[in-house]
């Protein structure tokens, strides 16, 4: 997923909990989108030299992408941004993208695991 990432930002990825078992199918395909948005933000818009992506799985999904960038423009179009809120909505979960204290973007992206059969 990191190779949106492109030669000149340096990745970092982190995991936790059952990633492989819980993120499977639709939620896979929106976990992946939510990455890709992020990384290639902190590539292509904000400059960054570092972004690190972290999942983790417990009671819910929550993925965060951080760079070192230089922030989100408000006059730039946020398509891609807020397909990733759509996407949170759908699954009842949120989608909040917020400037850092220290410089750079935090993209948080977080929805309730689907509910499995007990079979």
């Amino acid at each position: 997923m990191t190779q949106t990432a492109g030669e000149h930002l340096q990745s970092t990825v982190r995991m936790s909990g059952a990633v492989d078992s819980l993120v499977t199918g639709d939620l896979a395909v929106d976990v992946a989108a939510v990455v890709r948005e992020g990384v290639s933000n902190a590539a292509r818009h904000a400059g960054a030299r570092h972004v690190t992506v972290t999942l983790d799985v417990a009671d819910a999904v929550v993925v965060e992408v951080r760079d070192d960038g230089r922030g989100i423009d408000p006059t730039v179009a946020c398509s891609g941004l807020r397909n990733l809120a759509e996407r949170a909505r759908r699954r009842g979960g949120e989608s909040v993208v917020q400037p850092l204290p220290e410089g750079g973007t935090l993209v948080r992206w977080h929805a309730p695991l689907p509910v499995r059969g007990s079979g």
